[in-house]
């Protein structure tokens, strides 16, 4: 039993020597930084807690993810949808691209990647023909809106910048946050697309790492309309494969991926988070979360925005850039 016990320890060893000379290597070839050199778990601090409870806070750190039910109010939850409404009567076909998002097939264009300060719409898949027509109702037809609502729009950015979400900023270790990116997720009826396993800090890296996602459901969450879904614990062992979405110049699609996706193929590792709305879900930077497509008749609207550190150094090759600092929190 012992030796069989050293050899797979030797085998172990002999894997991640493996696993950390390829992610050494292709970081090498695309000038990021390697983060698997470094301590798997980076940076968010312990605080003495200002809102949540010091269980609450806990568990964040522990599982990756913390669920506040009847965080928004009813009333609330109607105001940003109104507000969304309004954003979308704005919607110009004739000055505003037919831009498709999906998480499965990464792809960009200048209408994106300029979206960081400005609030830009974003089809589903299924709503726009190869002509970039859009097929069916206008209103059915959007992926999301983002990435400035936060910014933008006075209803969002009530709800984004007030005492309660920074003693929550506070509370889970940030410490002088920044608020790079909203978006408004409209998981559309039917036809709803995937969102594949993730982490948020592939996306917006910073040294050290620091994202902290905020979701709040407009709607009620279920397995049958994709709900979201996260592996408890997974944040723990660091940003997996190093992997990172930045710009390119030699990309056709206008960014790449660093490195390929880790494979999560177990499905029971997921926990659903089917919850009402009004809840919200604080999601850790690297937790690995999904949402399955909305093949139900009930949409799954959303608003979610993502604070990073504002004293760790937000990197240059990351895909989201704007000519300004980010508006604190």
């Amino acid at each position: 039993l012992t030796i069989r016990f050293v050899l797979a320890m030797r085998m172990s060893l002999m894997i991640q020597s493996v696993r950390l000379l390829r992610c050494t290597a292709s970081c090498f070839l695309h000038g990021v930084r390697c983060a698997s050199t470094k301590t798997a778990t980076a940076r968010l601090q312990v605080n003495d807690p200002q809102f949540l409870t010091k269980e609450q806070v806990a568990s964040f750190h522990r599982e990756g993810f913390l669920v506040l039910p009847n965080f928004t109010s009813s009333e609330g939850c109607t105001e940003m949808e109104n507000a969304c409404q309004d954003v979308i009567q704005k919607y110009n076909p004739d000055k505003d691209y037919t831009t498709t998002f999906s998480t499965t097939e990464q792809k960009a264009n200048d209408y994106f990647l300029s979206s960081g300060d400005k609030v830009r719409y974003f089809f589903e898949e299924g709503a726009v023909d190869e002509k970039g027509h859009i097929i069916v109702d206008v209103g059915r037809a959007f992926n999301k809106i983002g990435h400035a609502l936060h910014w933008q729009n006075p209803t969002f950015n009530k709800f984004t910048f007030n005492d309660t979400i920074k003693k929550i900023a506070h509370d889970v270790g940030l410490v002088s946050p920044v608020i790079p990116q909203s978006m408004f997720i409209f998981k559309q009826p039917g036809i709803g697309g995937e969102v594949v396993p993730h982490q948020d800090s592939t996306f917006l890296y910073t040294d050290p790492l620091s994202c902290v996602g905020f979701w709040t459901p407009l709607e009620d969450c279920t397995l049958e309309n994709g709900c979201l879904q996260a592996i408890p614990g997974s944040h723990l062992s660091g940003l997996h494969n190093n992997r990172r979405m930045i710009r390119s110049n030699t990309s056709t699609e206008g960014v790449e991926f660093t490195n390929p996706p880790q494979e999560y193929d177990n499905d029971d590792d997921f926990v659903p988070l089917v919850i009402p709305k009004g809840s919200l879900v604080l999601i850790h930077g690297e937790v690995v979360h999904k949402s399955s497509p909305n093949k139900s008749g009930q949409s799954r609207h959303a608003y979610v925005f993502h604070m990073v550190e504002g004293n760790a150094e937000y990197d240059n090759l990351n895909w989201l850039q704007t000519d300004t600092s980010f508006p604190p929190l």
